[in-house]
């Protein structure tokens, strides 16, 4: 039995354009296509004929098999839970707003298959995946089902989009089609690298959390940090100015060995701002320090891996921390 794995991200997304009705490819070919917009399949499902059916689920009937899971459904009757998937309230509201908004298919299409490309590269140790948009009424942004990863497109309609009036502005900056990527890579690092809840101190974490943000700006196309971090230039300006004072800051607060989780809590959790370290901060300031420590680390020891960084045993191990020799000026 497949091992599902859902990983929580606080977001929302969209999908179908050119992949529906087509003659579909799996991937692994070098044809396959690099995001399979599956809430349009689904959307469409019902206006194929028979034949058209067949040959969608002869090549999608297990990723559609876990996604009608995932939202409740069986999938001993496919077509008919296919049916009450693409009539469901989340298909109602969402794909209009998806197909109105969401314009970016082909853009984030090339960046998750040159994410894919970086990663066979740099971190061949990580399982390839396979891509498919999504509709989903659900607070997950992104799913892990094995190496298959289910993208809920309505989580991504922008920061301005209506449905996300109550969410708070440091959340909203997060809502960006941009953002996938990282919030992708993430997940999959998440699942195959987790320290979560198993740090001994915030050094730890500062070297796991580190790892995982210098990784993913090694291999999303593009990447920075605050696109990575969803700051705006200027917070990004102000944090690189105060890296210093924020260091010093957390040593004579002795918030680098805490144990406490309200302080892990306090540095690296989205929030509107970092106020254990400064209220003009923004929050994930913890994040920051933690990429700046594994920059030093990699400078002063420039053939470790991606693989090595993102190790268990290298977070745990205290002469990781200290051999950084990590000192702003």
């Amino acid at each position: 039995m497949k091992k599902l794995l859902i990983y929580l991200l606080f977001a929302p997304i969209f999908a179908c354009t050119t992949s529906c009705g087509s003659s579909p490819t799996k991937a692994g070919n070098s044809e396959a296509q690099p995001l399979v917009r599956l809430d349009s399949i689904v959307a469409t499902f019902g206006q194929l004929s028979e034949n058209q059916q067949d040959s969608i689920i002869s090549v999608y009937g297990g990723p559609l098999s876990d996604y009608l899971f995932m939202m409740g459904l069986t999938s001993a009757d496919l077509r008919g839970s296919i049916d009450t998937l693409s009539h469901s309230a989340a298909f109602s509201v969402f794909l209009p707003d998806i197909a109105q908004r969401f314009n970016a298919s082909d853009s984030l299409a090339m960046q998750l298959a040159q994410l894919e490309t970086n990663i066979s590269q740099k971190l061949p140790q990580l399982t390839a995946a396979e891509y498919f948009a999504i509709t989903s009424p659900y607070r997950q942004s992104v799913m892990l089902v094995d190496s298959t990863v289910f993208i809920a497109l309505n989580h991504y309609l922008g920061a301005d989009y209506d449905g996300y009036r109550s969410m708070p502005d440091y959340a909203k900056v997060e809502k960006q089609w941009r953002r996938i990527p990282y919030d992708v890579l993430r997940a999959r690092l998440a699942v195959a690298y987790d320290l979560r809840d198993n740090y001994a101190d915030l050094s730890q974490q500062l070297l796991h959390d580190g790892a995982v943000d210098y990784t993913m700006m090694q291999l999303v196309p593009d990447a920075n940090i605050g696109d990575m971090l969803g700051w705006t230039p200027e917070q990004v300006d102000l944090v690189e100015r105060s890296e210093r004072q924020i260091w010093e800051t957390m040593v004579m607060r002795n918030l680098i060995y805490s144990t406490d989780p309200v302080d892990r809590a306090r540095l690296f959790d989205a929030s509107p701002a970092t106020s254990i370290i400064s209220p003009q901060l923004p929050g994930q300031v913890g994040r920051y320090m933690g990429l700046k420590l594994i920059e030093a680390y990699v400078k002063s020891h420039p053939d470790v891996s991606l693989n090595q960084l993102l190790s268990p045993e290298f977070a745990y191990d205290r002469n990781s921390f200290l051999s950084a020799g990590y000192s702003p000026q």
